[in-house]
């Protein structure tokens, strides 16, 4: 199964979608998080990132991510 991963570095935040049987090594981040998003959910953060209305502590708030994994 695939990992959704938020990442925050010193330029923002970023999403990626971690594929099952690789090895994810994510340099210069400052917070590292996997999120539990569907598909319309992770789709609409991508669009709201993209454009800047939405930041890696909203989102931790809105998908209950109480720890980083870094």
């Amino acid at each position: 199964m695939n990992k959704r991963i938020i990442v925050d570095t010193d330029n923002g935040p970023a999403l990626i979608e971690q594929i099952e049987g690789t090895t994810l090594q994510v340099i210069g981040a400052t917070a590292v998080s996997e999120i539990s998003a569907d598909d319309n959910t992770w789709s609409s953060l991508h669009k709201k990132l993209k454009t800047g209305k939405l930041d890696f502590a909203t989102v931790k708030k809105e998908h209950d991510i109480s720890r980083n994994q870094n």
